[in-house]
């Protein structure tokens, strides 16, 4: 509901007013042909952003995207992983 308290993800929309977060819907990970592990991709996420979602869509594998979002959960990060594919 509106105005009530949220957690996790949603807790980080950086004191907007209209309680909008921040996503980045296609990011690639090492399982595809991105650069960074999944492990330190969620580190950058967690400490260098403002981002609330994050979708992880490699290239014909849902894989990475899996990985990641168990990873995000098992570690209590503050954002929301959407495994995709691409």
């Amino acid at each position: 509901m509106r105005g009530e308290p949220r957690s996790g993800a949603e807790t980080r929309s950086y004191g907007r007013e209209d309680g909008c977060g921040q996503a980045d819907l296609h990011i690639h990970s090492s399982m595809g042909d991105g650069l960074a592990p999944i492990p330190q991709l969620l580190d950058y996420v967690e400490h260098q952003t403002h981002l609330d979602v994050i979708a992880v869509t490699d290239h014909d594998s849902i894989t990475g995207g899996l990985k990641a979002r168990d990873l995000a959960a098992q570690k209590g990060y503050s954002f929301q992983v959407i495994a995709g594919t691409e």
